[in-house]
C-alpha cells in the first residue's frame, strides 16, 4: 500500500515525478535547478556569522551563531549531499544555520569538488583532510578540537559514515546520518517500493553512482563505496550514531540496516524513521515546515547537545 505523505511532501513528489528529471540534465543545468529550489537556504543569514577557509583543491564554510561567535564552541563537521553532483554549503544554509544556532556549535561545512568533474575518492580525501585541519587548527578558529561531531545527508551521509570509521570514536563524539547512502546494490525493498514517483528515483541513484565512479576502479562491493559492506569487526570502533530515515525513500532500508549493523557491533545507535515523508526532507526548502523536518532537526540538535556535554 502506498504511504500517505505529508501534504507538502506529496506536492513536491508530484512536481518532480515527470521527466525530464534532474539526473537527465547536464550537471551544470541540474545544479542551477537545485540552487533555484534552495534560494531561501542560499540567502539564509539569520543570527549566524560565516566565513570561508580556502584549501588547495576545495574550501570550507565556517558557520557560527552570532550570539556565541566569541565563545570557544564545539564543532560540527558537515558533509552535504546532492548525489556528489549537486549541492554546496550555501544550498544547505538554512539547515546548517539552524544546527549551529540551536546546538551552539561551530559548523565546518565542506565544499568538496563535485562529480563528474572529480571522481571517487576525491571528495572522501578532501573530507579527511578537512577533519584533520579542524583538529590541527582548533585554536586558530576558537573551537574545541576535542569536541567534534560529524554529520551528513544522503551521499554526504555515505562519506560521513566512511570518515567516521576512519577517525574512530577516539576522535569523534558521534555521527549523524541523515537518510544516508549505505549500499549500491539498488535491490532493497525500499528501492523497489519507491523506485519512481517519490522524488529520489532508483534510476537517479544509478546515475549518481556512475558520475562518482565511472573510469575508476571503484566497486559496489567496496566498503569505501558501500559502507554497509564493512565487516562487523571493523565497525567496533565507530563513534555513536544517530541515523534518521524517511518512509518513502529508496535509501531507507540500507540506512536502517547499517544502523542495525552498528548496533550489533556494540555501537550506541539511535535509529529513527519518519513516516509520511520523502528523501531530503531536512534539506529542501519546500519541506522545511513539515512535521518530519521540524522533528528531525530537533532530534539532531538534542543529540548534538548531549554529545557536547
Amino acid at each position: 500500500m502506498a504511504p500517505v505523505l505529508e501534504p507538502a511532501a506529496q506536492d513536491f513528489a508530484n512536481a518532480t515525478s515527470t521527466p525530464p528529471f534532474l539526473y537527465q540534465k547536464p550537471p551544470e543545468e541540474g545544479r542551477k535547478i537545485f540552487n533555484d529550489v534552495q534560494k531561501e537556504s542560499i540567502a539564509y543569514s539569520d543570527g549566524i556569522t560565516t566565513s570561508w577557509i580556502d584549501f588547495k583543491d576545495h574550501r570550507v564554510k565556517l558557520i557560527k551563531p552570532t550570539a556565541s561567535a566569541q565563545k570557544k564552541l564545539p564543532v560540527l563537521f558537515y558533509i552535504h549531499g546532492g548525489g556528489w553532483v549537486f549541492g554546496s554549503p550555501d544550498a544547505f544554509g538554512r539547515l546548517l544555520g539552524e544546527l549551529a544556532k540551536r546546538a551552539d556549535a561551530a559548523v565546518f561545512a565542506i565544499d568538496y569538488t563535485l562529480s563528474p568533474e572529480a571522481k571517487y575518492p576525491t571528495a572522501l580525501d578532501q573530507a579527511w583532510a578537512t577533519l584533520e585541519f579542524i583538529e590541527q587548527n582548533a585554536d586558530k578558529y576558537n573551537v574545541d578540537g576535542k569536541k567534534i561531531a560529524i554529520a551528513g545527508d544522503s551521499v554526504g551521509g555515505n562519506m560521513t559514515a566512511i570518515t567516521s570509521l576512519r577517525a574512530q570514536k577516539s576522535r569523534l563524539l558521534g555521527q549523524i546520518l541523515f537518510y544516508p547512502v549505505c549500499d549500491f546494490s539498488f535491490d532493497s525493498e525500499s528501492y523497489k517500493d519507491f523506485a519512481s514517483g517519490y522524488f529520489l528515483a532508483r534510476d537517479g541513484m544509478k546515475w549518481f553512482f556512475e558520475q562518482y565512479t565511472k573510469g575508476t576502479d571503484a566497486s559496489p562491493e567496496d566498503p569505501r563505496i558501500s559502507v554497509l559492506r564493512t565487516p562487523r569487526d571493523a565497525l567496533s570502533k565507530a563513534p555513536p550514531a544517530l541515523v534518521i530515515t524517511g518512509e518513502a525513500d529508496v535509501l531507507r532500508d540500507h540506512g536502517e540496516q547499517y544502523a542495525e549493523k552498528l548496533r550489533e557491533a556494540g555501537i550506541d545507535v539511535t535509529s529513527v524513521r519518519f513516516g509520511g515523508i520523502i528523501h531530503d526532507f531536512l534539506l529542501l526548502d519546500p519541506l522545511k515546515d513539515t512535521g518530519a523536518a521540524k522533528a528531525g532537526r530537533t532530534l539532531a540538535v538534542e543529540q548534538l547537545k548531549e554529545w557536547y556535554k
